[in-house]
């Protein structure tokens, strides 16, 4: 069994090793709970950041148990700070409310 320090060696070599694409990494997470008078809620979010070129791009979604529908998505670079995307709220009804953002880091 190798020692401690001998195993810290061994992973750091096969990290060294790993091809460029790893510095790409997306992370993902659903949830679903039941409100009161049996509705359910749910939602969901998508988070991915590219090291080497500073991207990242993040999408989410959650809907409550009265119906209404909260979802949003996008992306930006975090060298120059910037970040650009939409926000929209849709009702029960379908009525669809969005809203542009940007944002800037100066």
């Amino acid at each position: 069994m190798p020692s401690g320090r001998t195993a810290l060696l061994t992973f750091a070599a096969l990290v060294a090793l790993a091809p460029a694409a790893a510095s790409a990494r997306e992370r993902s997470r659903f949830w679903t709970a039941a409100g009161a008078g049996g509705r359910i809620a749910s939602g969901g979010m998508t988070r991915s950041y590219d090291r080497s070129s500073g991207a990242y791009a993040r999408q989410a979604s959650q809907t409550g148990p009265n119906g209404r529908t909260r979802s949003a998505t996008g992306s930006g670079t975090a060298q120059d700070g910037t970040y650009a995307g939409t926000r929209s709220v849709t009702a029960p009804n379908g009525t669809t409310r969005t809203t542009d953002i940007e944002l800037s880091r100066n």
